[in-house]
């Protein structure tokens, strides 16, 4: 598996999720059934050796207490990072009111949370499948 596939992949499930909706049944009003929380996913790769992980193990970024890639998995060679951006309906209902969070976002933190969850497991599972040794710290 390159890439590109990993990418397309982890997109078509962010895209085509039910889990990525608000169903009427979960919905605090009906003003946002139906919304989509996240966006398709954003990657970035690094060599596991790459020398900024070692960087964060500074005492100005994270310290000691920060394990590099290699400390989860020995023989690791790629770390896989990945942001899911809220969809401009949870960015649009977040900017209505600044004193209180918007039902759109408190759907984006808590359903948005367990979508992340499934979608880390789905990604793993993925990887795992194709003969990589992964894991997903949380």
């Amino acid at each position: 598996m390159n890439k590109e596939e990993l990418i397309k992949i982890s997109s078509d499930y962010a895209n085509n999720s039910d889990d990525n909706i608000i169903t009427e049944e979960i919905a605090i009003s009906k003003a946002v059934v139906g919304m989509k929380i996240f966006e398709a996913p954003i990657f970035g790769f690094a060599a596991a050796e790459d020398e900024y992980f070692r960087r964060l193990k500074e005492p100005s970024a994270i310290g000691e207490h920060f394990l590099l890639p290699n400390e989860w998995i020995p023989e690791s060679k790629t770390v896989i990072s990945f942001f899911l951006p809220f969809t401009e309906a949870v960015k649009k209902g977040n900017r209505k009111d600044m004193y209180w969070p918007s039902e759109e976002w408190l759907h984006g933190r808590i359903e948005g949370q367990a979508f992340l969850n499934k979608f880390l497991k789905h990604l793993k599972s993925i990887l795992i499948d194709c003969g990589y040794n992964s894991m997903a710290p949380c």
